[in-house]
């Protein structure tokens, strides 16, 4: 197994998203854990703590609910919203995050991605291009500029039914079968299993699905559409 140099206190993550967990489970707001963070609950039922932060999905109808509850989070010490926000050139909230006091959390931090469905699948829209297994993006978000153009997507079928896994002794909303998701991100055959097999960002349009507006593997062109963020 490979050494990995220590970069997240578990203790502070768990703090940090029981709070998050608390304030939005009050708020009737859903969150999946998503990327490094479900790996960790799904491979070690704990915070990697090679890590850096902590992820979570939400939906794109919730997304700027999430950032108005900033006043509970500053009852824990916390802020979400400002730093990190993610915006599209007219102002449109991508992603959100959650930060605390640096002398108390350091470096950490939440960040707080929205998923939108289009066309039968969800996408991970960035706002900056660059990435491995990042998509050119066919949301047709009205104000998309560019540097909001790429996208990452996943399949309806993670987000159909409700999935629960263990992290740190709690329990968290997971994406439905999060091995096959996470086989899509890490590049099949189980090597998310094994630390340090694997690279995030495999092409998840060849693991998932096919559609017949996606051109090829790597330049995606949809017709314009309605966009949910459901």
């Amino acid at each position: 197994m490979a050494d990995f140099p220590k970069t997240l206190d578990r203790e502070k993550a768990h703090t940090m998203l029981t709070a998050i967990k608390t304030i939005y489970d009050g708020a009737g707001i859903p969150f999946y854990l998503a990327f490094g963070t479900l790996l960790g609950a799904m491979r070690e039922q704990d915070f990697i703590e090679h890590d850096a932060d902590i992820d979570i999905f939400v939906m794109g109808k919730d997304i700027d609910r999430s950032v108005a509850v900033d006043k509970e989070f500053k009852q824990y010490g916390l802020s979400c919203g400002g730093t990190g926000a993610v915006l599209t050139s007219s102002g449109r909230r991508l992603q959100a995050q959650v930060v605390g006091p640096r002398e108390e959390y350091g470096s950490l931090k939440a960040d707080i991605y929205s998923l939108f469905l289009f066309r039968g699948v969800y996408w991970y829209v960035r706002r900056i291009s660059r990435g491995i297994g990042i998509h050119k993006c066919p949301v047709p978000l009205e104000d998309l500029d560019h540097m909001c153009e790429y996208a990452m997507p996943f399949h309806p079928r993670h987000f159909s039914a409700p999935a629960y896994a263990t992290l740190h002794g709690a329990k968290y909303l997971v994406p439905f079968n999060s091995e096959e998701l996470l086989d899509g991100l890490w590049g099949g055959g189980g090597q998310w299993k094994v630390p340090g097999r694997g690279q995030m960002g495999i092409n998840l349009l060849t693991v998932y699905f096919r559609l017949g507006e996606i051109q090829d593997e790597h330049n995606i062109t949809v017709q314009a559409g309605a966009l949910e963020g459901v």
